[in-house]
């Protein structure tokens, strides 16, 4: 009498194998593994407004609600295949909300521009009072088959006085995407940001003296 044969151990073998992966990675076939990524918006260097008038009152903005599409609210940066198809980077992830990324860019960037220590960015303290608030409805925040990024996006200026806003506009900025991975189109999104801080700033230090709803 023959002792039966044991069954090869290969699928236990194979089943540790995955799950012994380092986090992060996906083997794609021998010799190959994709890494997950992480993004962040770049900020613009100290570069005050050409026109800045270092003699007027100083500026004490507010810089919020900022509201984004739900399309967005994801960890995975969001491209578009065509107008009627959007694409998921598993693989390009933001590191931290963009919702939070993107009002801190943006509170860097006017701060930059306007010489300003600090912009307060929304939720502030109920008895911190803000001499305006920037408000923020972000329409498209993404890069499309172009290879164009774009930012669509209506925002409005508010007083500490209330009533109607002192500006109110809707605008669209674009960036040519400068290569062909996701750090291109971070970077190119970037630009977008950066020249709604400077339509934003310019719009705030146009304003009569702070906290004038004249």
């Amino acid at each position: 009498m023959t002792k039966a044969s044991l069954p090869a151990p290969w699928p236990l073998l194979i089943l540790l194998a995955l799950l012994t992966l380092p986090a992060g990675c996906l083997s794609l076939g021998e010799g190959t593994r994709q890494s997950t990524r992480f993004f962040t918006l770049a900020a613009l260097e100290n570069a005050p407004l050409p026109n800045l008038d270092r003699q007027a009152p100083p500026l004490h903005p507010g810089l919020g609600p900022l509201r984004f599409p739900a399309y967005l609210d994801r960890p995975q940066l969001v491209t578009r295949r065509s107008a009627h198809e959007l694409q998921v980077a598993d693989f390009s992830r933001w590191a931290e909300p963009l919702n939070e990324n993107f009002a801190r860019a943006l509170a860097a960037n006017l701060g930059a521009l306007l010489g300003q220590t600090k912009i307060e960015i929304f939720p502030w303290p109920r008895a911190l009072a803000v001499s305006h608030q920037i408000r923020l409805d972000i329409q498209r925040f993404d890069s499309g088959p172009d290879q164009l990024a774009r930012l669509q996006v209506n925002w409005d200026i508010v007083t500490q006085k209330g009533g109607p806003p002192v500006v109110s506009r809707q605008s669209e900025f674009h960036a040519q995407v400068a290569g062909t991975d996701a750090e291109a189109v971070v970077a190119a999104l970037s630009a977008t940001v950066a020249a709604l801080s400077r339509e934003i700033a310019a719009a705030l230090v146009a304003l009569p003296a702070a906290g004038s709803s004249e």
